[in-house]
């Protein structure tokens, strides 16, 4: 018979279990509001979609402009 617990903490979710952690590629955290960084070698069409998934998993808000040699992103909030 499977007996029933209480007050068993959820232990926290773990991803990529035994793999290292690897070190973000754009520095998503360390950008301060009127910051920038520039991606080479791409376009808006191809790199929105980071920026959109970054922002909802950061909470910030963040803008992007085509510009020569890639594109620039901006935080906004």
């Amino acid at each position: 018979m499977i007996s029933i617990e209480k007050n068993i903490p959820i232990p926290k979710l773990e991803r990529g279990t035994g793999l290292k952690p690897r070190a973000a590629k754009y520095p998503w955290d360390q950008l301060e509001v009127g910051n920038s960084f520039l991606v080479p070698d791409v376009t808006v069409k191809k790199f929105g979609s980071t920026v959109y998934a970054a922002s909802k998993r950061t909470g910030r808000k963040f803008t992007l402009r085509s510009v020569e040699g890639g594109v620039r992103v901006w935080r906004t909030a």
